[in-house]
């Protein structure tokens, strides 16, 4: 029986097609032998369905199904071959070692050296289901994931170059190690280019731009000191990475046909062919000011990031350069292959004349590019973006929204402060009993202006998308007045809730709960701290949810849970723990969070919390107790049980960024009153500003400030270049010393407004009160000042 060309699928595999007539296989025969070498998967299997992988040049790649169990089959190409080409014992070699080191390898099964099975060498290995990007720069994804894909990929490439492969069962492949990396790599591809001559004979293809870049290539090397060899993918892109299908991380590295024992440096140019090369096409080179495509990180912050994640400094420009243009040499000769393969009737893709036209626009590209490395000499390192340059550039795409805001602030929002207090007061069933009008009016102007939803990461229901430290610029604008984060819909908890549905919630819990939250329609709560138990420690939370049946119970007491008063609250999200799941061995794994509708019997608002005795009206901060409330599991899970820590980790990161951002607004307003108090007072025959205290607290306080504002935009870059986990010594220090610097900063304004300064009649005393929480709120300073002790001290050990 053979592979009907026809062959009708249960379910299509993504990148597949019918076999080719070409490339069909005897399935029984396949059969047999799975049967044979896998049992445990085959087995009982009584029929095979084959689809082939349509991408690729070289190597036919089969999708196997038997019954429910999954396989990929991987063999050499039919026809000649030329010497060392599609070596299959390779690639299942280093696919056994690396598989178990914590790089994404699907799972080898066996190698077979047999051509009576297949007609080749070939080899089958786990199939692992996810998402491949062919064009990973038009990425179907949120701009937000799709960077985060990208770095993890680089992530992935950084932790095949740390493997200790000297520990690894690799045999003959690293024999080769003891030879000068780019040397044999340069021996290697200039041999197989002359092989192709005796090949393809009177048709063989020269390229006189590959012979002259091989020439200058032999002479020039890098001269980058801190190399060491490393296992080296040889083709590593992000097309060659599967995706896990919902989460931004590889499950999956492909393609190890090429991969040696070299530098990684080289891995990481190949990396980066993609900002020169645009869709498939050569595009030559790239000038220094193209617009990456959206979400994409630009080459310095690729180089950075590897770098960084490596531990080495950061490459010269000539060095870099040099390790591009062999990435061009490489390329140009492989398609000058796929061109001879072509000739020779057995590639699986490009048409010759593409390939070879292909293949001297990149030789070409090389020299252009060592061309002009060499007219404009630079022996510094390779333009990076630092930080103050990516600061510069986030400023620089959302100004026209920030001059929108700022003049939203000066016409709509100050003029609002007292006409919110005074409506609120005038509240005839309380000051919690309504929202004041002037706040809608608020918010259908900001929609109105496009200042809507401005912390939300995607463009949905009017938000811009923008990206961690472009909000943070926007938010510390927000941060000059109580009422401004509520009118563009961008207040917390709501912020922080809405990115948890965004994250962790399924299609029904954003349909019902984030949709709503979006379009300001209702408010939210975040219930997690308990009167009984320390809640900064998480671990300590008691709120039990009892499972019964396809419901939990909800028993427990929580207090300073914000937003439960306000009269538009609709929704809890609470932590608890699920005491009759079974006790988990992880602390951080017995925690879970559950949506619960605000109007589920057995909520009960037990008082209001003020604060220093401001009542936060009409939002407010509640002690709630849950008695017997009964919610549905499908309905109120996030994420799954025990997730819980993993939810709160991933709220508090942004979360933090926006408190702090915040803060330094705030402070910003109260020092420019203190200056202008300074100016206006006079004591003791002259104006405060001329007395040495007064101008001295006004010099200490706009250091203070911008040293805060830095820091928190170093942090957020971190998060938008990184993750929240690589950031988070950089939100430990921010969430101690912000809030320390603004409550030191409203205190020196208050001192210089005397009396006024604990009125009424200014915002300082307020400010001081709601900032002063934020030592506590979001974790202690003491809670965070242990963790980022504990990461100092991991990341000087190695040096100490």
């Amino acid at each position: 029986a053979v592979c009907s060309y026809s062959v009708t699928m249960a379910r299509q595999i993504p990148g597949t097609v019918p076999v080719p007539q070409r490339h069909v296989l005897n399935d029984s025969v396949l059969l047999d032998y799975l049967k044979r070498v896998i049992p445990e998967n085959f087995g009982d299997t009584q029929n095979l369905r084959l689809t082939f992988f349509e991408h690729g040049e070289s190597n036919p790649t089969y999708h196997v199904l038997g019954g429910k169990r999954e396989v990929i089959l991987r063999k050499q190409p039919p026809g000649n071959i030329l010497p060392g080409a599609h070596n299959m014992h390779r690639e299942y070699t280093i696919a056994s070692a690396l598989y178990g080191t914590g790089v994404p390898i699907a799972k080898p099964y066996v190698y077979c050296d047999d051509k009576s099975i297949v007609g080749t060498h070939f080899y089958i290995q786990e199939y692992a289901s996810g998402r491949i990007f062919r064009k990973p720069a038009q990425m179907d994804v949120p701009t937000i994931h799709k960077r985060d894909m990208w770095f993890n990929a680089v992530k992935t490439l950084a932790a095949i170059h740390s493997v200790d492969w000297k520990r690894l069962p690799l045999g003959q492949y690293t024999k080769a190690a003891s030879v000068d990396f780019l040397e044999r790599q340069l021996k290697t591809w200039i041999r197989q280019y002359h092989a192709a001559k005796k090949q393809a004979g009177a048709k063989f293809l020269q390229l006189p731009q590959l012979e002259k870049l091989h020439s200058y290539l032999q002479t020039h090397r890098p001269k980058t000191p801190h190399l060491r060899n490393v296992i080296v993918h040889g083709d590593f892109r992000v097309d060659n990475v599967i995706y896990h299908p919902v989460e931004s991380r590889g499950i999956a590295v492909l393609d190890w046909e090429l991969w040696t024992i070299g530098h990684g440096l080289a891995d990481l140019a190949n990396f980066c062919v993609g900002f020169f090369i645009q869709s498939g096409n050569i595009a030559g080179m790239v000038s220094e000011h193209r617009k990456v495509p959206s979400g994409v990180p630009n080459m310095d912050e690729i180089v950075d990031f590897y770098c960084k994640e490596m531990g080495i400094p950061r490459v010269s420009k000539l060095d870099w350069t040099l390790y591009m243009a062999f990435i061009f040499f490489k390329l140009s000769a492989v398609l000058h292959g796929v061109y001879t393969r072509s000739l020779l009737g057995n590639s699986t893709g490009a048409a010759p004349q593409t390939a070879g036209a292909q293949a001297g626009m990149l030789a070409q590209l090389g020299l252009d590019m060592i061309k002009d490395v060499e007219a404009a000499p630079n022996d510094g390192w390779y333009p990076q973006s630092s930080f103050v340059q990516l600061v510069e550039r986030c400023y620089d795409r959302v100004k026209p929204l920030h001059e929108r805001l700022v003049q939203f602030m000066k016409d709509e929002v100050y003029p609002a402060e007292p006409i919110y207090e005074r409506q609120l007061n005038e509240s005839p069933q309380g000051r919690f009993s309504r929202v004041p009008p002037i706040m809608e009016e608020l918010k259908a102007k900001a929609r109105a202006q496009g200042l809507w939803n401005l912390f939300y990461p995607l463009q949905e229901e009017g938000a811009p998308g923008l990206s961690n430290t472009e909000y943070a610029i926007l938010c510390e604008t927000l941060g000059r007045s109580f009422l401004a984060p509520e009118a563009t819909n961008s207040s917390a908890p709501d912020t922080g809730n809405m990115e948890v549905l965004m994250k962790y919630g399924n299609a029904d819990q954003k349909k019902k709960w984030l949709i709503p939250l979006l379009r300001g329609e209702i408010r939210s709560a975040f219930a997690m701290t308990e009167p009984a138990v320390a809640s900064s420690d998480a671990t300590n939370i008691r709120t039990a949810f009892i499972k019964d049946g396809d419901h939990y119970v909800i028993n427990g007491t929580k207090w300073w849970t914000s937003g439960a008063a306000h009269p538009d609250c609709k929704v809890f999200i609470v932590m608890g723990k699920i005491v009759n799941s079974g006790e988990s061995t992880d602390k951080h794994s017995a925690q879970s969070m559950l949506i619960v509708p605000a109007d589920t019997p057995g909520i009960n608002i037990k008082r209001w919390l003020p604060v220093f005795g401001y009542d936060d009206a009409p939002h407010g901060h509640c002690e709630v107790e849950f008695k017997d409330v009964r919610v549905s599991v499908k309905e109120s899970l996030l994420l799954g049980e025990g997730r819980g820590f993993e939810i709160a980790q991933g709220r508090l990161g942004p979360g933090r960024i926006h408190h702090c951002m915040r803060c330094i607004g705030m402070a910003q307003r109260c020092y420019e009153l203190m200056v202008k108090r300074a100016t206006q007072r006079v004591a003791f025959g002259k104006r405060l500003i001329e007395h040495g205290a007064t101008a001295h607290a006004i010099a200490e306080s706009r250091i203070d400030i911008e040293q805060g504002r830095l820091l928190v935009l170093k942090a957020s870059c971190e998060i938008d270049m990184k993750d929240n986990k690589a950031a988070k010594m950089d939100i430990a220090m921010i969430k101690i010393a912000v809030p320390r610097m603004a409550i030191q900063v409203i205190d020196r304004a208050i001192q210089v407004h005397g009396g006024g300064g604990v009125s009424e009649d200014f915002i300082l005393a307020r400010a001081y009160c709601s900032l002063r929480t934020l030592r506590i709120a979001d974790g202690p300073d003491e809670a965070h000042l242990s963790a980022l002790a504990k990461g100092c001290l991991r990341e000087l050990k190695p040096k100490l």
